[in-house]
């Protein structure tokens, strides 16, 4: 077990994301293929909608860092998984 702050390079192509506002130390997962950056949101995101169109998630410990998470990873241009939308199960392969 290692403790990180802030953001942090894994592998090759895998990085912790530091996405605060959910939670105070949520972190999501960007992982890099051959076709694209994909980041896996966790609770920062719980369906499409609350990435696409700005709508924080209902629970949120400090809307500020959620809105700051948010811009930050708009600026990463990835495609974002988020953690309970059903429509991630309608692609067989990402």
């Amino acid at each position: 077990m290692r403790f990180v702050e802030g953001d942090c390079q894994l592998e090759d192509g895998l990085e912790l994301i530091f996405t605060p506002g959910h939670t105070p130390g949520h972190q999501s997962i960007s992982v890099r293929t051959q076709q694209k950056e994909y980041l896996i949101a966790g609770d920062q995101f719980d369906l499409y909608e609350n990435y696409e169109c700005c709508h924080p998630v209902g629970l949120y410990v400090n809307l500020f860092d959620w809105y700051q998470s948010y811009e930050k990873v708009k600026r990463m241009n990835v495609e974002v998984l988020p953690s309970h939308d059903p429509l991630l199960m309608s692609r067989k392969v990402y």
